[in-house]
């Protein structure tokens, strides 16, 4: 009989054990975070006229941002962005409406991001290969 209590007990115990922990949610940012190789095409326009364009190669880098869901993307020397993505890897907070981006994967991403209002702006057009 003592036997039968020490076995249930320790059941119990086990079963106390296993509700009390926590599943420990993935942070998807994991999945992007590293050295990238970035090509980025930099161009400036007015008026629908193109007057600038140059193509940069820059070993960058994706890391976490201060919230749980940022990321921060930087993509040459003086140009870095910080987005937001989900738990599917759907990226927002892109700095205009015309701007957007997706990763492929895990070890590639493409962004375009364009700036710019009364006729003239700049685009940024980045693909990147995670090393």
């Amino acid at each position: 009989m003592k036997n039968k209590h020490i076995h249930i007990l320790t059941l119990a115990i086990l079963l106390l054990f296993m509700t009390n922990c926590k599943k420990e949610s993935k942070d998807i940012r994991n999945n992007y975070i590293g050295n990238w190789n970035f090509e980025v095409v930099r161009s400036s326009f007015i008026m629908d006229s193109l007057y600038t364009v140059d193509t940069v190669n820059y070993m960058g880098s994706i890391s976490s941002g201060n919230s749980n869901n940022e990321i921060i993307l930087q993509y040459t020397d003086e140009n870095s962005i910080i987005l937001n993505i989900d738990d599917n890897g759907v990226m927002s907070g892109f700095p205009t409406q015309y701007s957007g981006g997706e990763f492929n994967g895990k070890n590639k991403i493409h962004l375009y991001l364009r700036w710019g209002g009364l006729g003239g702006g700049t685009t940024h057009t980045i693909d990147g290969v995670k090393q």
